[in-house]
């Protein structure tokens, strides 16, 4: 009888769970197009455009919410626990990887 100690995981699994930010850095570009589909050059270009619209956003959200009685100062709202960079990054991954394998 096998036991089972919880899911099997790739090694491309296991990477992405120890991936952060600053890890980026050490990956070849070979690796960085294979994970997010993007050249080094095309990631940056695109977290350079989208970050300040994703935190652009977040501010109008947190201004224009419903029944708010005070002004917005910074750092208002709950603590970030998945910051913005990793949000776009996990997309990324998340597109490139789960793909629909029907017919378009």
């Amino acid at each position: 009888m096998i036991k089972e100690e919880g899911p099997i995981h790739s090694q491309e699994e296991r990477e992405l769970e120890a991936i952060n930010y600053r890890t980026l850095e050490q990956f070849s570009e070979a690796r960085i197009k294979v994970l997010f589909g993007l050249t080094i050059k095309t990631l940056a270009e695109l977290l350079i455009v989208v970050l300040p619209e994703l935190e652009r956003r977040r501010e109008e959200r947190h201004a224009n919410r419903v029944g708010r009685n005070r002004k917005v100062m910074p750092g208002d709202g709950r603590p970030r626990q998945v910051t913005p960079v990793y949000k776009v990054l996990m997309t990324l991954i998340y597109l490139r990887h789960n793909v629909s394998h029907e017919g378009v």
